[in-house]
């Protein structure tokens, strides 16, 4: 028998819980820690395709997502009254990926990865990283509840902000490039413009912001919003930033 080989990954998204998947699939033994309470209900939705759909089909996940997922009809981009001005058939995206494409909200997606865990992972949220140490032969992170695990690998899979790299690299101003673009995200109900909606991708655009409309199949209107911006701070009232930047949209 080999030496047993173990993993401690920060972050239980979908590039945490997959690399875990992946190591307990072949022998590791995986420690996932994440600072939310549970998994997180909220997202966006996804248009997934490419390298991601090649992984998933590796985790044998792609009936379950496409289970989750929306067979979008149609991107249309709209005036301020919903009337189409542009319509592509979403089939025509398909057809370059070789059909290999579905529309996810990210929480359905991370659920997905998730039930592909393999028993043996051991997933603790609530938890944090609050310090890292490295010797020849391991590398040790130390929990905010006092705890110090020891393992072969550790993966930080804690996102843009992550602290798994502040603490074995540095600041995150050293590495941190703003891109020019803020997103939100968010849900809500609205039978009007649900009917509206459809089976397509509604967009409403300008130059400088986008907004995506989806209807979800409880009848919810999930919505992306994303606009250039000089400023990387997070807006103090976000609702207050998409009234005053997207009203003119409709």
């Amino acid at each position: 028998m080999g030496t047993l080989r173990r993993a401690i990954i920060c972050g239980a998204g979908i590039s945490g819980l997959s690399a875990a998947a992946f190591l307990a699939r072949t022998g590791w033994q995986v420690v996932v820690v994440d600072q939310a309470q549970g998994p997180r209900p909220q997202g966006y939705m996804i248009d997934f395709f490419g390298p991601g759909w090649q992984a998933a089909d590796q985790l044998g996940i792609i009936p379950r997502i496409r289970e989750l997922g929306y067979q979008v009809q149609r991107l249309e981009y709209v005036d301020q009254l919903g009337n189409s001005r542009a319509s592509l058939p979403f089939a025509r995206f398909a057809g370059v990926v070789r059909g290999e494409l579905t529309s996810i909200l990210r929480p359905d997606l991370e659920l997905a990865v998730r039930e592909a865990l393999p028993s043996g992972v051991d997933v603790r949220y609530g938890r944090t990283v609050s310090a890292v140490g490295q010797s020849l032969n391991s590398v040790t992170a130390t929990v905010d509840d006092g705890r110090v695990l020891e393992a072969d690998l550790l993966i930080g899979a804690d996102g843009i902000h992550s602290a798994v790299r502040e603490l074995v690299f540095g600041p995150e101003e050293e590495f941190f490039h703003f891109l020019g673009f803020q997103v939100g995200a968010y849900s809500f109900v609205d039978p009007d413009l649900a009917a509206l909606i459809g089976d397509r991708v509604a967009v409403t655009d300008t130059r400088n912001e986008a907004m995506f409309f989806y209807l979800l199949r409880d009848g919810r209107t999930t919505a992306m919003a994303v606009h250039r911006t000089g400023d990387p701070a997070l807006p103090a009232d976000p609702r207050a930033l998409l009234r005053s930047r997207y009203r003119r949209l409709g």
